[in-house]
């Protein structure tokens, strides 16, 4: 367990111990990143998604909108004409 002669075994034991710590964090860390960026991508896509529904909603109600508004129009026309 020694690699140099000089070394006793408590100070070897606490450089191995900080090695693997080391090595854990980095670990951890990435492990981390991955699942972060993993879950924001996912929730973008439903967000983008029931946005244009939305959308799409919004835009069928001001055609029905315009609509009702072309009618009426047409009324007050009809109306003014046979005064």
């Amino acid at each position: 367990p020694f690699l140099f002669p000089g070394i006793n075994n408590e100070i070897f034991q606490q450089i191995t111990k900080k090695r693997k710590m080391k090595k854990f964090l980095a670990i951890i860390a990435i492990a981390t990143f991955a699942v972060a960026c993993n879950n924001s991508g996912e929730k973008k896509a439903t967000t983008d998604t029931a946005a244009a529904a939305k959308m799409d909603t919004a835009a069928a109600k001001m055609d029905t909108a315009a609509a009702k508004m072309d009618t009426a129009a047409a009324k007050m026309d009809t109306a003014a004409k046979k005064m």
